[in-house]
């Protein structure tokens, strides 16, 4: 997989954003599928690269907090985890791949970036997907 300079704009310790992630390939479809089964996954990375499995997570309770920050309710975690991704959307299915929207609250660090790409990667892989080029899109 190709991966565009600015995904996910980790140049520093901390120095990424939201992101709006689209997937180039042949077979748009299994670029949506691959986006679909990623997306519990990058929710469950922490901001030190690890990702929760879904038994961590749901013993966690940031699935609560993610579902109140998004209603506008900032929750402070009763444990000392930080998410580094709280929403990612459905994926977008356009003539030359699949795009998502990942919001990563304003920062990201260098761990969990390379978790995300890996996710990504990994379920692209499954999807039978060996050849795509991720890039950031604009708007």
């Amino acid at each position: 997989m190709i991966i565009d300079d600015g995904v996910f704009r980790v140049e520093s310790d901390l120095d990424g954003w939201n992101e709006r992630l689209m997937v180039f390939c042949d077979d748009p479809q299994a670029a949506a599928q691959a986006l679909v089964h990623a997306s519990p996954r990058l929710q469950r990375v922490l901001w030190d690269g690890r990702e929760l499995s879904e038994g961590e997570w749901q013993s966690s309770g940031l699935q609560h907090a993610a579902a109140a920050n998004r209603g506008g309710t900032r929750l402070a975690h009763p444990i000392d985890l930080t998410q580094a991704c709280e929403y990612v959307s459905e994926p977008t299915v356009h003539p030359d791949g699949a795009s998502i929207y990942m919001d990563t609250n304003s920062e990201l660090g260098r761990a969990a970036a390379a978790t995300f790409l890996a996710i990504i990667r990994e379920e692209l892989l499954a999807e039978g997907i060996d050849r795509a080029r991720l890039a950031e899109l604009d708007g």
